[in-house]
């Protein structure tokens, strides 16, 4: 069994990656350089990942509001507003467990 904190040498490192995979743990090993590892446990930021994902999709949808891109104006007023529910999501109280919706999603 390997925990966060221990130290391990290279031929353990082959059965902790093993293990690892094996139990879906959430640990990583961070080479210490000298042929030994310390393993520590990966700490996810769910939040930092909503707003990635929401950053990519604002991104996604940039386009649509130059000025003579060739949709029409309901279309753009419905971009607008998709972005603006985009920009929201970190004001949600759900969040960052939030599922964001796609543009289609949100225009249903």
């Amino acid at each position: 069994m390997f925990i966060s904190g221990q130290v391990i040498n290279k031929e353990q490192h082959i059965d902790f990656v093993n293990w690892n995979n094996r139990n879906g743990k959430n640990l990583q090993s961070v080479s210490l350089g000298n042929g030994t590892y310390r393993l520590e446990e990966v700490i996810k930021d769910l939040a930092k990942e909503k707003r990635i994902e929401r950053d990519f999709l604002l991104k996604q949808t940039d386009k649509y509001m130059v000025i003579d891109f060739p949709i029409t104006d309901e279309e753009k007023k419905l971009y607008k507003s998709y972005r603006q529910y985009l920009r929201d999501i970190p004001q949600q109280k759900d969040f960052p467990e939030i599922v964001i919706k796609t543009f289609d999603q949100y225009k249903g």
